[in-house]
């Protein structure tokens, strides 16, 4: 695990693992670009199993991975982790699958995010990103609909910004930047003639 400061104050997270997928016996030693969560998420991980940061997390030889995971979210739900804002972690079983599927979620509600899962997760085919969010029925069909979910909360929340900056004077400018003046303007009429109470 490591990071680099970028140009503009922008930081890179990576982890480095092994590859096996479609690789020779061993695998491929492989560099993965992580959210800053995952990056978080890594570093307390190694704190909770005393693994010095740069070695193997989960090594073959050493891996119980059913209590490392318990440990870990024993520590998100303890005082600790509230203390700290963690979003408390449900009980059941919980496998590196979920923590893939919560690193497709936090990528597939950004713009251009069904190719950026695809790279993420070093999927061959878009069609195989694709069985995440479009697949009619079972986990595929409630995987959809989460993702249309997060799509909107997160629209909605650029949208609010965009009208606040309006309103202290930002404008905003690029493509489609007439019209959201324009809306915006008769957003601003509408709640004029609108009483509050």
């Amino acid at each position: 695990r490591r990071q680099e400061e970028r140009a503009g104050g922008r930081t890179r997270y990576r982890v480095l693992s092994r590859r096996h997928k479609g690789e020779t016996f061993g695998g491929k030693e492989d560099s993965w670009v992580v959210i800053e969560d995952v990056h978080c998420a890594i570093a307390a991980a190694e704190t909770l199993t005393g693994t010095p940061p740069g070695e193997p997390l989960f090594a073959k030889a050493s891996n119980n991975s059913g209590s490392r995971y318990t440990a870990l979210r024993s520590f998100v739900n303890s005082e600790n982790g509230q203390r700290l804002g963690l979003e408390p972690l449900p009980d059941g079983p919980v496998n590196p699958r979920a923590l893939r599927r919560t690193l497709a979620m936090a990528i597939a509600h950004r713009p251009h995010g069904l190719m950026a899962a695809k790279l993420h997760l070093k999927h061959v085919s878009v069609a195989t990103t694709e069985g995440y969010t479009a697949r009619p029925g079972g986990h595929q069909a409630a995987f959809a609909a989460e993702v249309a979910a997060e799509e909107e909360a997160e629209h909605l929340r650029l949208t609010i910004a965009a009208y606040e900056d309006y309103q202290r004077g930002v404008l905003p400018s690029g493509a489609g930047a007439r019209d959201l003046i324009t809306t915006f303007k008769t957003v601003d009429q509408i709640l004029e003639q609108h009483q509050a109470g």
